[in-house]
């Protein structure tokens, strides 16, 4: 893939440009301004994963996306699929000046995705970047974040510890760019009110890319029903199947599993769901485990028919319980997404 060379639409009284695809570039980025700049312009490089939110671009480092005539070139280490110009202020009498990139290819593709975020105080489902994201990742927030609002983001090596990385309320949105070596993030809401985004951009790290199995991570933790009759959602993760090789896929999933306190007739329901929203048991059904009453914990394992690979860069994956009587509980799991 060859090297990238745009030049930036820059508008000539206060206002933001069209936006530029970026996201095929390695998180590198060369900005240079030329021409003639008035006293007291201001021009910000603005970054967005989904050409709906936009912050001032921020590098590794720090450097800002922010051009008022004396800073020569730039460079910014972010991955971002978009850039614009927005013109804050600008001479009247002279013409805009030209703004130009200049990125290198990356590895392998970049990965764009929307993290789930709660509809309240809790932990969102957790972002699965497989092995071929590289450390370079960035972050964004925007929506009615508050003090009491507040949206942490986690990063974890494993799917079970996760340890905090960011925080972004009232004072701190935008773009936040780091280092991070982690395979998986959540977002971990503190407070309730208006909803909020939480994006994520990863550099590629090997050529070729792709990936031909997902390992969903069961925390150890047992699961159970709270309602006689509802399907609930006890473990929701969020997967980039679209990364995947095969044009195919299939799950393949082993559990331990009872139904308690239930009538020797009753009998649960295990599901794993594609799609639709990580908290809700909705989506496509791919597997479907009856649980017959019992005492004691039994072993179920099935694997799906194939299935085509989604497109969208982050599908909801979820298992689900349901219990027409009594209370069905889950003890531990293991769920991988295999190429068929």
């Amino acid at each position: 893939m060859p090297n990238t060379f745009l030049s930036l639409d820059v508008p000539r009284s206060p206002g933001v440009g069209a936006a530029a695809y970026v996201g095929n570039t390695a998180p590198a980025k060369t900005i240079a301004m030329s021409g003639q700049v008035g006293p007291g312009s201001r021009y910000l490089i603005e970054g967005s994963h989904d050409a709906a939110t936009w912050d001032v671009l921020v590098g590794i480092d720090g450097t800002p996306g922010l051009f008022t005539g004396a800073e020569g070139d730039k460079t910014i280490d972010a991955v971002v699929q978009f850039l614009r110009v927005c013109t804050q202020t600008a001479f009247p009498t002279l013409p805009p000046p030209a703004i130009g990139l200049g990125a290198p290819p990356p590895l392998s593709p970049n990965f764009f995705a929307a993290l789930d975020v709660p509809r309240g105080p809790g932990l969102g489902a957790p972002l699965d970047l497989l092995l071929t994201a590289g450390p370079i990742k960035t972050i964004a927030a925007r929506g009615a974040l508050s003090r009491s609002n507040r949206a942490t983001v986690l990063v974890s090596m494993d799917g079970v510890r996760f340890d905090e990385v960011c925080t972004f309320d009232r004072d701190r949105q935008g773009l936040f760019t780091s280092r991070l070596v982690a395979r998986y993030l959540r977002v971990q809401r503190d407070g309730s009110g208006p909803p909020f985004t939480v994006t994520v951009g990863a550099e590629g790290l090997f050529e070729g890319g792709g990936s031909e199995d997902f390992s969903l991570p069961s925390d150890g933790r047992g699961r159970a029903t709270c309602a006689v009759g509802i399907e609930e959602v006890v473990a929701p993760f969020t997967a980039p199947l679209n990364a995947a090789r095969s044009s195919r896929l299939f799950a393949d999933f082993a559990c331990r599993a009872h139904l308690q306190d239930a009538p020797a007739e009753a009998v649960g329901t295990i599901r794993v769901r594609l799609g639709g929203s990580p908290s809700e048991p909705d989506g496509e059904i791919l597997l479907e485990l009856p649980v017959a009453s019992a005492a004691e914990d039994s072993v179920f394992e099935d694997v799906s028919l194939p299935f085509p690979r989604p497109a969208e860069p982050g599908s909801a994956i979820k298992v689900t319980l349901e219990a027409p009587a009594g209370v069905l509980a889950l003890s531990s799991f293991t769920l991988w997404l295999r190429g068929a």
